[in-house]
Parts: C-alpha cells; sequence; structure tokens
C-alpha cells in the first residue's frame, strides 16, 4: 500500500460545547405557539414567520427575519418547553 493511505492523520475535534445561540425566551414562545396549532409545516420558516406575526407575535416574527440562522435553533427549543 502506498504510504499515504497507511499514514495516519491528525483528526481535527470540533468542540460542540460552545454557549447555546442566544433566543429570546419571546421567540421561544411565537414559534411553540405555532407549533401547537398543528397545522403549518414547522420547516417552512417563512410561513411560521408569518403565522406568529399574525397572532401577534410581530417582534418576535421581526427577530426570527432577521436571525435566520437561529430559527432551528428557536425551533427546537420550543419543542422542549412544555
Amino acid at each position: 500500500m502506498p504510504a499515504a493511505i497507511t499514514a495516519h492523520r491528525p483528526v481535527k475535534i470540533v468542540d460542540r460545547t460552545h454557549e447555546p445561540a442566544d433566543v429570546p425566551p419571546r421567540v421561544i414562545d411565537a414559534v411553540g405557539f405555532v407549533r401547537r396549532l398543528g397545522w403549518p409545516d414547522m420547516y417552512d420558516r417563512e410561513t411560521v414567520m408569518v403565522l406568529a406575526a399574525s397572532f401577534g407575535f410581530g417582534e418576535a416574527a421581526e427577530w426570527l427575519v432577521e436571525h435566520r440562522h437561529l430559527y432551528f435553533e428557536a425551533l427546537r427549543r420550543a419543542e422542549r418547553s412544555p
């Protein structure tokens, strides 16, 4: 076998113990409220944001628009909350 195949390479370990993203409680409440409606597809961020705004969570919906990359963190936390 060629030396490149048998040589050991250092393994890069990714530290996943960093602090969780800061998602405001009102955003988690909004996502949880929409989830409890039971009919929207929770993976459809835009629909969830529109529904949240239409049910009185306007500021939370705006936060989600500005922080789209944290939507699934908010969804994960909403699923854990009662």
